[in-house]
């Protein structure tokens, strides 16, 4: 077991599972002087929504989880202004309620409700025991997805994950040094993430090296590779031929040539 390995292999690891909760509020508004940065929390967990499902749910039913997570936000007391003083974020699963609360939902919105309603049997949304930020760690860390063998879950996990990292970097500050590492592994959980390619540029200013590995360079973005330093390549499939695998990685500039 890989995991037992490296126990043995490291000294003091600690194991993260997913059915621990993720251990922080996603709607969490780091700059609350930013009268609506409300706002832009709703917008980036629309994309890390959207980005969990292959085949995500159609334009109108990620237009309705964003505003459904803007009204949330309305009902906790956060306006054209801001918060009020104290003011909380609204609960993690309340604009899955109000989604519900449709009283005629068309298609494209009963396939997202199908979709969260599958996460909120596991759990998902229910915000469990807060732990530190994995930034205030000084022993390794694992983060295990394959506790659960639904994959929209490790999907969801996985993304949400690296998007509380991706907020987190910023509370941090900069840094004149590299003192973390995040390694990961099967990336193409949340290949769709767009922030993956936000990290990848930014995170050697904040002390954080970035490693992804995943099956097929074709699962991200073309442009995360633009901001990659190093690539390590191992067996390629005849199907794959390094200059194929070459046109796959290499920047693209403006034209598209």
């Amino acid at each position: 077991d890989i995991d037992e390995k490296l126990a043995q292999a490291v000294d003091g690891v600690r194991f993260v599972d997913c059915d621990a909760g993720l251990g922080f509020h996603p709607l969490q508004v780091i700059d609350r002087s930013a009268r609506r940065a409300h706002l832009d929390v709703a917008a980036e967990m629309r994309d890390t929504h959207t980005a969990i499902y292959r085949k995500p749910e159609t334009v109108q039913g990620r237009a309705e989880m964003r505003n459904r997570r803007q009204e949330s936000f309305v009902e906790a007391g956060w306006g054209a202004d801001g918060a009020p003083v104290g003011a909380a974020e609204p609960p993690f699963v309340r604009f899955v309620e109000l989604l519900r609360a449709d009283p005629k939902p068309d298609r494209g919105l009963r396939t997202l409700l199908a979709r969260l309603n599958e996460l909120d049997d596991y759990g998902f949304f229910d915000l469990q025991e807060s732990h530190r930020s994995l930034w205030e760690h000084e022993e390794p860390t694992v983060i295990r997805v394959h506790t659960t063998q639904n994959e929209n879950l490790q999907r969801a996990f996985a993304a949400l994950v690296f998007y509380g990292l991706y907020k987190d970097m910023f509370r941090r500050g900069l840094r004149d040094r590299i003192t973390h590492a995040v390694i990961f592994d099967e990336a193409h959980r949340a290949a769709r993430l767009k922030l993956i390619p936000a990290m990848a540029r930014e995170c050697r200013k904040y002390g954080i090296s970035l490693v992804l590995a995943s099956q097929e360079a074709r699962d991200f973005d073309s442009s995360v590779f633009s901001a990659i330093a190093n690539y390590l390549v191992l067996r390629l499939t005849p199907r794959r031929t390094p200059a194929s695998w070459y046109r796959t990685l290499r920047p693209r500039s403006r034209n598209g040539r």
